[in-house]
Order: C-alpha cells, then structure tokens, then sequence
C-alpha cells in the first residue's frame, strides 16, 4: 500500500479539507484488512473514508454538502477524482 501524500475536498469555491493519510484514525493497511475481511477489493476500487476531523460538522454554522454541489479528491501523483452531489428523492 502507497501512502497518499496529500487529498482535498472541494466545493466549487472553497476548500473544506486539505488532508493527510497520516491525520487518519486508522491506517491504510487497516481500513484495507478490514474490507478485505467481508468483501472483495478489486483494482481500481476507491474507498470513501471521511474527514479526519469532521469537516462540515465543525463550521460555524455547519456547511453540509447540498444537491448540484462538486466533491472532487485529488491524490498527488495519482489524479482527480470530480462527482456531483445529487439529493435522492
């Protein structure tokens, strides 16, 4: 396992997060033994962990993620990963 250097997640002005792996509560290897432990990783699949310190959650007021919202993680030395928020009915 690689240990990613750096991530952010993005709203289309503002960044909420610029994280760490090292800021994590578990460790890549960890999380990774965990899923392996009920399910099968297959190349390429993206495991969705969270902010460290809950982002949204410590704003003043809090700023959750609303529909039409862009989330877009970027690895360094890897790329960008861009979804768009989408409120289910």
């Amino acid at each position: 396992l690689q240990k990613i250097r750096s991530s952010s997640i993005k709203q289309p002005v503002t960044s909420f997060c610029t994280c760490n792996t090292s800021d994590m509560l578990f460790n890549c290897a960890q999380i990774v033994a965990s899923l392996s432990a009920g399910l099968t990783l297959e190349p390429g699949d993206t495991i969705a962990t969270g902010t460290p310190s809950g982002v949204a959650l410590g704003m003043e007021p809090p700023a959750w993620l609303k529909d039409g919202d862009t989330v877009e993680l970027s690895i360094t030395g890897i790329g960008t990963l861009t979804n768009k928020v989408r409120k289910v009915a």
